[in-house]
């Protein structure tokens, strides 16, 4: 992010910055964040059927905002054609907290089986951070013309549909 103010402060380089929540979303690929790969390995243990070793802290965090991968690459491209604006740096979440524990719920439903947890006390996966609001779309919405495609229910199913194929 300051690496392009810099650049946009010392050469005049156009620039925008497109900040994400966790993403998720299907690719066969290690994530690269706790929350990414929390949510990737509780999506593919109930599509098939696996039981999951869980952190107890993870069940019980205050919640998280999420970008789902369709969304972030919808807000990367429209940041990359946006015009010249003042603000140059956008938010691309769903714009809302959820919990380990509603998404298990949402994965459950969508997937048409209960995850069968174990519950350990390691380490939480999604320690860092603990945020008390999501993150404002304000901007985005306004310079972006961005907008969520996909809340956590859908993108949740949509996953599952990708494991599917």
């Amino acid at each position: 992010e300051w690496l392009c103010h810099n650049y946009t402060d010392s050469y005049g380089l156009d620039t925008a910055v497109v900040r994400f929540g966790g993403v998720f979303g299907p690719w066969h690929g290690v994530p690269g964040g706790g929350p990414s790969k929390l949510l990737k390995q509780l999506i593919e243990c109930a599509h098939f059927g696996r039981p999951y070793r869980i952190a107890e802290p993870d069940l019980h965090r205050q919640g998280m905002d999420y970008t789902y991968s369709v969304d972030g690459a919808q807000a990367l491209v429209r940041a990359a054609f946006a015009p010249v604006v003042d603000n140059r740096v956008y938010n691309a979440t769903m714009g809302e907290l959820h919990t380990i524990a509603a998404i298990i719920s949402l994965i459950e439903q969508a997937a048409g089986r209960s995850i069968d947890l174990e519950v350990t006390q390691e380490d939480s996966m999604t320690k860092y951070g603990n945020p008390t609001s999501p993150m404002d779309l304000t901007a985005s919405r306004r310079d972006l013309s961005y907008k969520v495609e996909y809340p956590m229910g859908k993108a949740v199913a949509d996953y599952l549909e990708w494991l599917a194929r």
